[in-house]
């Protein structure tokens, strides 16, 4: 009986190691797959992001986009400079943070991904959660970055480009 157990685990073992070699492998094709990014597909893939996550509501004025995670800020933010061509100072941003003591240490992080320098930020939105049970931050330390672009000739541009993708693709 302890033969078959030790065989058993030590098959289940090199099965889980081969598993994950496929899966190492399968993703990094997958990602050999995209190369850098051409100012189309740039363009393409910024406007598909403010389409998910951007504010795009009638009532509308300027252009927002809210998220969490650095590389689609980073990424986005890219897209903000090359593809619309938004000059430096139109950036203004405001971290929404659950922990108010990590608020020095979010604008340093938000402003090293975001490129937009800390003068540039506005006072944070502190919001703590009657959920949270006191576990405040643990998702999100760094916050959520808001990035505002007061814009409505560019927020109008964006909303044409979503809807000229609507076309082709609905």
């Amino acid at each position: 009986m302890k033969t078959k157990k030790k065989e058993l685990t030590e098959y289940n073992k090199i099965k889980h190691e081969k598993a994950v070699l496929r899966k190492r492998d399968i993703f990094r094709t997958a990602s050999d797959e995209i190369n850098n990014l051409s100012e189309q597909d740039l363009k393409f893939v910024g406007i598909a992001l403010y389409w998910a996550e951007g504010y795009k509501t009638d009532i509308a004025r300027d252009v927002e986009f809210v998220n969490s995670d650095p590389d689609m800020i980073r990424l986005i933010m890219r897209w903000f400079r090359k593809a619309c061509k938004v000059s430096e100072d139109k950036f203004k941003i405001r971290i929404q943070i659950h922990n108010p003591s990590n608020i020095t240490n979010a604008v340093k992080f938000w402003s090293a991904n975001t490129g937009v320098s800390a003068k540039q930020f506005t006072k944070p939105y502190i919001k703590i959660s009657p959920t949270s049970k006191g576990m405040v931050g643990a998702i999100h330390p760094h916050g959520v970055c808001h990035i505002r672009i007061a814009d409505t000739d560019l927020l109008n541009r964006i909303k044409g480009w979503i809807n000229g993708m609507r076309g082709p693709i609905v």
